[in-house]
């Protein structure tokens, strides 16, 4: 048995949990599902709760009144669950003897790619006040995670308010890259740097789409602006 979820709604790094909970039921015809057991012939009751039996959702946690007899017995004997996280219906911790049995897994979602930004400033004075005339050096650190390459990887970067950008400062793991676009000299430009001023910087890693990025590199994007 195995759980098929879609990726829910969720913000970076956090946890998604599923839990698969099993139901005792009555043997059932061919392709059918039997009904839900809701208690055992001791009258341990199985918790509350909906569940399907494939054909109907039915409820369970009534008990029955069946005596005991020689004749079969309908027993819970499934054991807790084995893992600090194995929860029943009420999602508290799997007993031992309710007819349920369950398991429980958890994913993390986090990005392909994981990108950082910071700043230096390097003042008129060889100090780090940013005043008018004061120079911004951005960083961008991009790197791909997991194991697998991404294609058609492009990272476009808005010139900050109030100040403009520096010409020909623009270099990609410190190779210099012209601010035309003029690709394949290199693949990133100023925009745009025919009809100043110039808006926002465009780095494309994936060369026009000719190249994959592998995991695990440290790409760095440097480029400065003026505080105006």
């Amino acid at each position: 048995v195995y759980v098929v979820s879609d990726l829910p709604v969720i913000a970076d790094s956090d946890v998604a949990a599923i839990t698969l909970i099993a139901q005792v039921a009555e043997g059932g015809n061919a392709g059918v599902e039997g009904v839900v057991i809701n208690s055992d012939d001791n009258g341990r009751i199985s918790p509350a709760g909906v569940y399907s039996n494939g054909a109907n959702n039915v409820a369970a946690g009534s008990s029955n009144s069946n005596p005991d007899t020689l004749a079969m017995e309908t027993v819970f004997n499934e054991p807790p669950g084995a893992d600090p996280e194995d929860v029943g219906s009420d999602l508290s911790t799997d007993i031992a003897g309710n007819g349920q049995h369950s398991d429980s897994g958890a994913y993390q979602v986090t990005p392909p790619v994981i990108l950082s930004k910071s700043v230096l400033v390097l003042d008129t004075l060889g100090g780090n006040d940013p005043h008018p005339g004061s120079t911004l050096r951005y960083t961008l650190n991009v790197e791909v995670v997991g194991n697998v390459a991404i294609n058609d990887l492009v990272i476009n970067d808005l010139i900050p308010a109030n100040t403009t950008y520096t010409a020909g400062s623009m270099s990609l793991n410190g190779i210099a890259q012209t601010d035309a676009a003029d690709a394949p000299a290199d693949f990133s430009r100023a925009i745009d740097i025919l009809s100043l001023p110039v808006t926002g910087i465009e780095v494309d890693l994936s060369q026009g789409g000719t190249v994959a990025v592998s995991p695990g590199v440290n790409n760095v994007i440097i480029f400065e602006v003026t505080i105006n």
